[in-house]
């Protein structure tokens, strides 16, 4: 039936096909288009979640790298703090050694007189 059908339009011209041959081709070329246009949308679809995915480990990297990063600063400043207090002891202490030494200096110096 449908070799006769297909024989059929091929005879008959365009203006002489019944409707539902007509409608039955427009069909087809709708379901067509929409197979591409899934067939796209899936490439599509596939390309994304491959970005997502690697943007997805990227924010991991970076996410570890600043926690190492963070890690690092509060050594740091920890040291720095450290550093800090270190000077200001060496501070005091040299100004006591500082007096100690004007005071002998000061000592000597009426010893000689």
């Amino acid at each position: 039936m449908a070799a006769e059908v297909a024989s059929a339009t091929e005879v008959l011209p365009l203006a002489k096909v019944p409707p539902t041959v007509k409608m039955g081709h427009q069909l087809l070329g709708y379901i067509r288009s929409l197979d591409h246009s899934k067939s796209k949308l899936v490439r599509v679809r596939e390309g994304c979640q491959a970005e997502v995915e690697s943007l997805l480990k990227e924010k991991d990297e970076v996410g570890c790298s600043l926690r190492e990063k963070s890690l690092e600063v509060e050594g740091l400043e920890e040291m720095l703090h450290m550093e800090k207090e270190t000077s200001t002891e060496l501070k005091a202490a040299l100004a006591i050694e500082e007096e100690w030494r004007k005071k002998i200096e000061a000592e000597l110096a009426e010893l000689k007189e």
